[in-house]
């Protein structure tokens, strides 16, 4: 399924500022020590095009084909995944002692299968540690994180869409129901990322039930695109302005001390949908202010059709 949107510019800036944040961090610039929120912001932007693309199936098709879903996500992931996967092996047996080569290895296998958030969890990982070395392909758990919502969330929407099907109700009924379901699945996973950060954080930072809800609010954005529409530009655009600003100071204020993701993470959670939205891409992809839609881009249609840009994944 291609579509003909045009190229999604306030889409790739988001991306790039979560991507520039989380290598800064990494390279230890102090003033952004909490720039590890950029793979939050990544997971909000995933669920927002992954729905889209989703939602814009089901209306033109009538219906969603998980099977082709996966088979597309197999064909944009798999062959780059499998690449690095082999190079990093190949590289920590020549560089790395035995013990080390061996753990890399047994990562990259775990990474494979789109588990390596469940291996860190299991080993009781430091994300933050800076005492001991990092495996090579620590960043690959944000990966399995994302593939283990795309393997849920198509045949959730599935089952959703199937049942207003046989109830022939109309579409505005839907959309309710997709918002019923989200804000139900949202909520539960945000209680037990409040409860198991506090409990266990290794586990909490690298589970799935702890960021789906992150992921959650970009679907509800796709879902909810058509609100935009009544929204005045200069609302959309302070709206923007003020979401880029909240990541900002979220990244300048946490740090590795900040117990993450638990409440901290709605720190910068709610902004990045709005510096992303409305999800019409006209204004935005003509060089306009993060935010920026107009009545006459149609933020629905765009919201819900495919983008060139939808579902990549970050390395994080």
């Amino acid at each position: 399924m291609r579509g003909s949107i045009p190229h999604r510019g306030d889409i790739q800036g988001l991306r790039a500022v979560a991507i520039l944040l989380v290598v800064l961090t990494h390279g230890g610039v102090r003033a952004v020590s909490g720039g590890f929120v950029g793979v939050d912001v990544f997971f909000v932007v995933s669920g927002f095009l992954i729905t889209g693309l989703l939602l814009a199936e089901a209306r033109t098709k009538g219906s969603v084909s998980i099977i082709d879903f996966y088979v597309r996500r197999a064909r944009r992931i798999l062959p780059a995944a499998a690449l690095t996967y082999v190079v990093v092996d190949v590289a920590a047996v020549f560089l790395l002692n035995f013990l080390r080569a061996r753990e890399a290895v047994q990562d990259s296998v775990y990474a494979a299968g789109f588990a390596a958030n469940f291996r860190f969890a299991e080993k009781g990982t430091d994300y933050f540690a800076a005492s001991q070395p990092p495996s090579p392909l620590l960043h690959s758990w944000s990966l399995g994180v994302e593939e283990q919502f795309y393997l849920v969330w198509p045949a959730l929407l599935s089952i959703t869409l199937f049942g207003l099907a046989l109830r022939r109700r109309r579409r505005e009924v839907g959309r309710r129901q997709h918002k019923r379901l989200l804000l139900v699945l949202a909520a539960g996973s945000f209680a037990y990322s409040v409860h198991l950060t506090a409990a266990l954080p290794p586990e909490a930072y690298f589970s799935p039930f702890t960021r789906a809800w992150e992921l959650g609010i970009g679907a509800a954005l796709a879902v909810g695109a058509s609100t935009f529409v009544r929204l005045p530009p200069l609302a959309t655009l302070l709206m923007g302005w003020t979401g880029l600003i909240a990541i900002a100071v979220a990244a300048a204020v946490l740090s590795d001390r900040t117990p993450f993701p638990g409440y901290a993470a709605l720190s910068c959670r709610p902004s990045a949908p709005r510096w992303c939205s409305p999800p019409g891409s006209g204004a935005a992809s003509r060089g306009s202010p993060p935010g920026g839609c107009s009545r006459r881009n149609r933020c629905v249609r765009s919201a819900t059709a495919p983008t060139p840009t939808t579902s990549g994944t970050g390395p994080f």
